[in-house]
């Protein structure tokens, strides 16, 4: 079965948090795709998920309201609602182009970062035994 979409799909693998119940309520979630429109999310099977929440992508700095549209096992479908919070969903090529070297900026130096406190703990506890 072939699905036509208004916008093509980002394959993505990103944490992500959809929140609900007046942010009561949130669960972790991986996003797979991500389009103008929507994403595609996996949760634990067993989570219930209500018709509308919040989805967070802090990678990407994007906050967008959702409804649910579908839902198969542990993945489901979730279109976005009102106006977009951020450019992160741009189908324009050199902002998209850019946005990704800002992002791999961030994580470069998120992971020197996480290396040089590996090895500072490491070393600590070395100098501990």
């Amino acid at each position: 079965m072939t699905v036509s979409r208004a916008t093509e799909r980002q394959r993505i693998f990103i944490a992500g948090r959809l929140t609900f119940a007046g942010g009561v309520m949130s669960v972790a979630c991986n996003v797979r795709d991500l389009s103008d429109h929507g994403a595609r999310v996996a949760v634990d099977p067993g989570t219930t998920l209500p018709s509308r929440m919040t989805l967070e992508i802090a990678s990407r700095n994007l906050t967008r309201e959702v409804e649910l549209r579908w839902r198969h096992g542990d993945v489901a479908g979730v279109e976005f609602l009102g106006a977009a919070s951020t450019a992160a969903n741009t189908s324009d090529p050199e902002a998209r182009i850019r946005q990704l070297e800002e992002e791999n900026a961030r994580l470069r130096k998120q992971l020197r970062d996480v290396r040089a406190e590996l090895a500072n703990r490491i070393a600590r506890d070395e100098a501990s035994n």
